[in-house]
């Protein structure tokens, strides 16, 4: 893409760990989901808890494989939505997990395209990128 490789080299490691925007939406819409399904909404408490669960949750699952739905249920979990067999909090639980393969392609494509824009970015505006390329 005619970006430097010191650009690159750093970015890109650097936003595969921390910039993980496919699986933070991927978090926040399976929960609500799964909320919606039960006829629950959430107060502004709880909206911000489950922000900041995803915020730090998805940062600490960047490279494990099939760790997607364990961090959903954690964090289901966190703000009283508990799965239990028979239950309609595990019913929706088990549709997120039926389509977790295809989401997960989703996911990895998002933080990807995130990953380089950023790099991108950094990139144009430290004049490290070849523009005709």
């Amino acid at each position: 893409m005619g970006i430097s490789r010191s650009v690159c080299g750093f970015t890109l490691p650097l936003g595969s760990q921390i910039n993980l925007d496919g699986e933070a939406y991927y978090q926040v819409l399976s929960i609500f989901f799964v909320a919606n399904a039960m006829g629950i909404h959430f107060t502004l408490a709880q909206q911000v808890l489950l922000a900041i669960v995803v915020t730090i949750g998805t940062t600490g699952t960047a490279w494990i494989a099939g760790s997607g739905p364990i961090m959903l249920l954690a964090a289901m979990n966190m703000l009283g939505i508990n799965p239990e067999p028979g239950t309609v909090a595990a019913a929706a639980f088990a549709l997120v997990l039926g389509i977790d393969v295809i989401l997960d392609m989703d996911r990895t494509c998002i933080s990807v395209t995130g990953d380089l824009a950023g790099t991108t970015i950094v990139a144009k505006s430290e004049g490290l990128i070849d523009l005709e390329r």
